[in-house]
């Protein structure tokens, strides 16, 4: 017969399911959800998957949002622009179309 003290014995604690990463998409029905949910926001916020269902069908999936990253500075750095194209006089049509005599009075452009 074996014996086994209980204090020596180590149980998990199965109160907070959402203390480790989970290894697939964490599923929960809506009203357990709505009970955990700020435990949820935390999980997407881990960068895992929480999935919500309704009757036992997936209908909404909690992931985190990426940040709207700014485009880097210099991204068009390597471009070479003639100093002679944009120096030069325009001709007399671009000249009269730039100051708006080929327009209406809304602004947009006439048939020639």
């Amino acid at each position: 017969m074996l014996a086994i003290k209980l204090d020596q014995v180590s149980v998990p604690d199965h109160t907070n399911l959402m203390d480790t990463p989970a290894p697939g998409p964490i599923s929960y029905d809506i009203a357990e959800a709505k009970a955990r949910l700020s435990e949820l926001l935390d999980a997407a916020l881990r960068g895992d998957e929480v999935v919500i269902s309704r009757n036992n069908e997936p209908v909404v999936r909690l992931t985190l949002v990426s940040k709207h990253r700014p485009r880097p500075y210099g991204i068009a750095s390597d471009w070479k622009v003639d100093n002679e194209a944009l120096l030069a006089p325009m001709d007399e049509e671009d000249l009269l179309a730039a100051e708006g005599a080929h327009t209406d009075e809304f602004g947009l452009s006439l048939k020639r």
